[in-house]
């Protein structure tokens, strides 16, 4: 097997030494074996020097999103009284994991939709998300669907911003499996999926800035999610699951 195009370096090295047919010709068998060790070697520190660079890294992943994971559950056994506190911990944990989050697409138009597929909890950690950054034309609404696998691990979702405080998102509504075949890309898939519909309105997603929703998950596994983000114009209906399903896209009147 030949390698960069080369006709004489071959990755069969000893054979290539027992056959003379190194581009270097050395003139001997001893002079040939110093050569292979030395470059054995040199390849040898420059892998160990790359592996601790990414143990450095992902021991610092992993820490930050175990943490985060452990406090969310801190948080959901702790009495009513002590939850704030933990959850503005929470929120600067998310915060600092965010870095790793996946950065998806937003929509802004009314009644449209855009939904792309990502894989969370990839690190195994139970922790894991996507980031966006607002429009800067004006403040927004949120409208969101996550559709996951059946059957799958449930998961806690909330949204958190990267210059400040947020309200809780409001309680997801749960559509209907097979509801939007017509409509979104996982009703197309061969794997059923249960899609969770919710809001955020008021205004709260400020123009310019960037966001982040976090997800606890119940176990290590990775699960695929269809994601779709709507930040549309503030002062349409969005109370009712129909309301949703509209400025979504996922049913047409």
């Amino acid at each position: 097997m030949n390698v960069i195009g080369s006709s004489c370096f071959t990755l069969d090295l000893l054979s290539v030494v027992d056959r003379g047919k190194w581009c270097y010709k050395p003139s001997n068998r001893r002079a040939a074996k110093w050569i292979l060790l030395s470059i054995t070697a040199y390849l040898a520190v420059g892998l160990v020097g790359l592996a601790r660079g990414a143990e450095e890294i992902d021991a610092s992943t992993l820490a930050g999103l175990k943490k985060a994971r452990e406090c969310f559950e801190r948080m959901r056994v702790a009495d009513e009284a002590d939850q704030p506190g933990i959850r503005e911990e929470l929120s600067g944990l998310a915060r600092s994991a965010s870095k790793v989050f996946l950065t998806v697409p937003i929509n802004e138009k009314y009644g449209t939709n855009r939904f792309v597929k990502v894989t969370l909890n990839r690190f195994g950690t139970g922790f894991d998300g996507v980031r966006f950054t607002a429009p800067p034309s004006g403040d927004r609404d949120m409208v969101f669907v996550f559709a996951r696998p059946i059957p799958s691990a449930g998961y806690a979702v909330n949204i958190i911003s990267m210059d400040g405080p947020m309200d809780r998102l409001f309680e997801a509504f749960e559509g209907y499996e097979g509801r939007y075949d017509e409509f979104a890309r996982w009703g197309r898939i061969k794997d059923r999926y249960r899609p969770f519909i919710g809001s955020y309105p008021g205004g709260r997603i400020k123009a310019g800035r960037e966001y982040a929703i976090w997800f606890a998950f119940r176990d290590d596994k990775p699960i695929d999610l269809f994601l779709g983000i709507n930040l549309v114009e503030t002062g349409k209906p969005l109370g009712q699951l129909i309301d949703r399903e509209r400025a979504l896209g996922l049913v047409v009147d």
